[in-house]
Parts: C-alpha cells; structure tokens; sequence
C-alpha cells in the first residue's frame, strides 16, 4: 500500500509543489502587513491544502493522460506506463489527497470548506481540456492563479484587488511557462490532434505568446506594487523577476536556434528558472514588509 504511495509522490514530482507555494506564502504576508492575524495553524492548514490539491490534480493528469503518456518517449519512463503503478492506485491516492484537502480546508473556515469541492472539479479536469481548445495553458495558469484568492477566503477576509491581480499574473506566468513545456510535444500533439500553441500555430508563434504572457506577469507584478504601495525592496524583487523571464526566452532563443532545444534543456528552462523567480518573489515581498514594518 504505501510502496504504491511512495511511486504515486515520485510520479507527481511532490517538490514541484513550490511553483504555487511562493506566491501563496507571499499572499499572507501581505495579508499579515494589513494587520490581520494569521495564527501558525492557519499558515500550515494553507500550505497542507496546497499540497493536497497540487498532489490530486497531478494524480488525475497521470490517470487521465496514461494511455498518452505511455506513446510518447519523453513521458513513457512515468509509473503507470512502465506498470509500476496502476491507474486505479492512482486514482485512489490522488482521491485520498482530494479527501485531506477537504478536511484541511473544513479546519480553516465554512466558506473554505464550501469552495473544496468545486476547486478540486476545476483541477481535475485540466487534463481533459487539450483535447478540447489551445486555451489548456490558460486554464492551468488559471488553477494556479487562484491560489491567492483561495489564500484570502482561507485567511477569512473578501477577495481584494491585490489578490485578484497576483492571481492574474500568477496565471499568466504560468501560461508563459506551460507553453515553453508543450514545445518538447509540438509533433505528437499535432499527430494525435492535442490543441496546444505549439501544435496549432507553430513553435514561433509559441514563443511569442510565452513572451506576452512573462510581460503581462510583470504588468501585474507592477500594479501589485501600486496598490500595495511597495517599497525599493518589492521593485527590486520585480525587477530580478523581470530579469530572469528575459534569460529564460533569451537562452530559449538560443537553443531554438541552434536547433538544439533538447527535453532536458526545455526541463531546465522549465524548472529551475520558474522556481527560483518564485522563490525570488516571495523573498523580496517579505523583505518589504519587513523594512516597513
């Protein structure tokens, strides 16, 4: 039982959890900087129900895209086309994380414990919608996008402007990011008919709409500021933020034209750069609320 739960975390990559974490994290302190106490449970609750909800929605996409996953080179390694694990074990340890972010979110507030449900449909479903339209990416970036918002309904206190525009450009960055990923799947998204920007419009019109997406992230990351009156420390993170988008498309521009744009280039792109800017971003929040506290 648990040895399938240790391949179910492997296969999920539990430790990509921190794409959305940072920015959840940097919604409290923000919260916390508008004088509105947040006890310690309340942060873990969040950051458990974090981790569920990423947890059953990985789990799903690889239930759902298994038969995918095992005809393609790049994903036929994953646990349940090696048949390492089975696809009803993944379906009961992603419901099983469904199940604790239920009960972690019941912890935190009524309202919270309301909103569970229909959050957990709106994940689960990611998986589905590239069968369907090219807006799959914006979808995602939108799943991950309401992770401030939800911090503000779990925190107990009304949706503001500040949480709807990080949210906004949390799901525009993320957009960004999905579709540099999709670009490794151009050929088999097109023979098989997945709707993604790199198989219905080529990979330069790709790049292009990643670059609109990363500046819109900035946009939004600015007007954060605004509202929130940031000081030299935020502007200072945006900026670096800004800084490491621009060396993103700048070395996917690179690859791409040496024609050396390989699965573990694409992964690195995809990886580390998005989770240091994330990180990134969480610290200069906290450094500013600190230095004007």
């Amino acid at each position: 039982m648990f040895g399938s739960l240790k391949l179910f975390l492997q296969d999920i990559k539990i430790a990509h959890s921190l794409f959305a974490m940072p920015f959840a994290i940097a919604m409290m302190v923000i919260v916390w900087n508008g004088e509105h106490a947040i006890s310690w449970l309340a942060v873990l609750l969040i950051i458990g129900c974090l981790v569920a909800a990423r947890s059953f929605a990985m789990g799903m996409n690889r239930v759902l895209d298994a038969t995918y996953d095992s005809e393609q080179q790049r994903t036929a390694n994953r646990m349940i086309p090696q048949g390492r694990l089975s696809r009803l074990a993944a379906l009961c340890w992603s419901l099983a994380f469904a199940a604790l972010f239920i009960v972690l979110s019941a912890n935190l507030s009524r309202l919270a414990f309301y909103c569970s449900v229909p959050l957990l449909l709106i994940l689960g479903v990611y998986p589905l919608t590239k069968r369907y339209t090219f807006l799959c990416h914006w979808y995602l970036g939108v799943c991950l996008g309401l992770t401030p918002l939800a911090v503000m309904v779990a925190c107990g206190m009304p949706v503001n402007l500040t949480a709807a525009v990080l949210g906004a450009s949390v799901a525009s960055w993320v957009a960004g990011f999905d579709i540099i990923y999709s670009l490794q799947d151009e050929g088999y998204d097109r023979r098989k008919r997945l709707f993604s920007i790199p198989a219905c419009f080529g990979a330069a019109t790709a790049i292009w709409c990643s670059r609109l997406c990363f500046l819109l992230t900035i946009v939004g990351f600015s007007i954060v500021g605004v509202i929130s009156a940031g000081g030299w420390s935020y502007w200072l993170g945006v900026s670096i933020c800004a800084g490491i988008l621009l060396a993103e498309h700048l070395m996917l521009r690179y690859f791409v034209r040496k024609q050396a744009l390989s699965n573990m280039r694409v992964n690195r792109i995809f990886f580390h750069a998005n989770a240091l800017m994330s990180l990134l971003f969480l610290v200069f929040v906290s450094l500013d609320v600190l230095l004007q506290a």
